[in-house]
């Protein structure tokens, strides 16, 4: 218990981190291959660089905030909050096109300050919402697509969700403003879209046959006033 300060980097495999005030890391973390970590307290916590490595972290404090860039260097690994508000901000992820994070959150959310890029090796990378609220900025450069399971996906503009596939299966898609979006887009589940005011939504790709439709999808009031679906 109490404020614990690391200075250089924790490599870590099953470690559970509990504190009563706060969890200050300045150097950083970074997971072996298959592994958790929880960090638990009843104050926030600080984390500067976090590495996952296919692994699963944990996070469940009053207040946190991941100051650097939480990155996928290996495998498919996950993210996952308590009630309250984390703000990360960089996501870089994946040395090959087969690095996804996947976020489940509590009802406060996460939100991405600054970017999520391609990260390890330049190579495409996705991510994905499976359960809670996540907030994107604009000019994400991820290539490696955007997956909606459930939950609610919150995006500034088209910038949000990089340029690779944009799968909704299920929750709700909420976009900042009107805007055209360029990625392949599929409809796999359940999903309601959802923009602000009078806003138009244009979805179209140089891609042909890149939209695919297999469950029902449901416009939000007055606030979509037209979809364009364009295939090549």
């Amino acid at each position: 218990p109490g404020v614990f300060t690391v200075g250089d980097f924790i490599r870590y495999s099953g470690l559970a981190l509990t504190s009563s005030t706060a969890t200050i890391l300045t150097g950083s973390l970074t997971s072996n291959v298959t592994s958790s970590l929880t960090i638990t307290g009843t104050s926030g916590q600080v984390l500067n660089n976090v590495v996952l490595n296919n692994a699963n972290l944990t996070i469940t404090g009053t207040a946190t905030l991941i100051n650097g860039t939480l990155s996928v260097a290996g495998g498919n690994s996950t993210l996952s909050t308590g009630p309250n508000a984390l703000f990360v901000n960089n996501i870089g992820i994946g040395s090959d096109a087969s690095r996804t994070l996947t976020i489940f959150t509590g009802a406060a959310g996460v939100t991405v300050t600054g970017l999520v890029s391609d990260g390890f090796g330049g190579q495409p990378s996705g991510l994905a919402l499976a359960g809670g609220l996540l907030n994107l900025g604009p000019n994400n450069t991820y290539s490696g697509g955007t997956t909606l399971s459930a939950g609610v996906l919150a995006i500034t503009n088209s910038t949000s969700v990089g340029s690779g596939t944009l799968y909704l299966n299920g929750g709700s898609f909420k976009t900042g403003a009107a805007d055209l979006f360029t990625n392949p887009l599929s409809f796999g589940g359940t999903v309601t879209i959802t923009s602000p005011g009078q806003s138009a939504l244009t979805f179209s790709s140089a891609v042909p046959a890149i939209v695919t439709v297999s469950s029902p999808v449901t416009f939000t009031g007055s606030a979509l006033t037209s979809l364009l679906v364009n295939n090549g």
